[in-house]
């Protein structure tokens, strides 16, 4: 299970500053639940879960996620009334531990 948000500087400066708390400095404007179905290298090709490493030439790499349709439909429902897609600014995935991962 991972998350994707969308978090924003609270404040115009270009720096973060970490004397200062994280939470004091952004804020979270999005967050939607997600499954991680599968990983592309950057030809499009799946790479295979295993325990050798592929030699590979970049270090790009596609995520493919399974999102919650019953949410992404509601979010859709809203874009075309004229909301903001909330699917466009995500900058954050954030990984839950596999142990944790409890929920199906």
């Amino acid at each position: 299970v991972c998350f994707l948000l969308t978090i924003d500087a609270l404040s115009t400066s270009p720096t973060y500053s970490s004397r200062k708390p994280f939470l004091e400095q952004v804020r979270l404007r999005y967050l939607r639940g997600c499954e991680v179905e599968g990983y592309l290298d950057e030809e499009g090709r799946v790479v295979a879960e295993g325990f050798e490493k592929p030699d590979y030439k970049t270090r790009m790499r596609t995520v493919r996620l399974y999102l919650d349709v019953n949410q992404y439909q509601f979010d859709m429902e809203k874009t075309i009334k004229g909301s903001e897609d909330v699917y466009e600014p995500f900058n954050l995935i954030m990984r839950r531990k596999p142990k944790e991962n409890n929920f199906k």
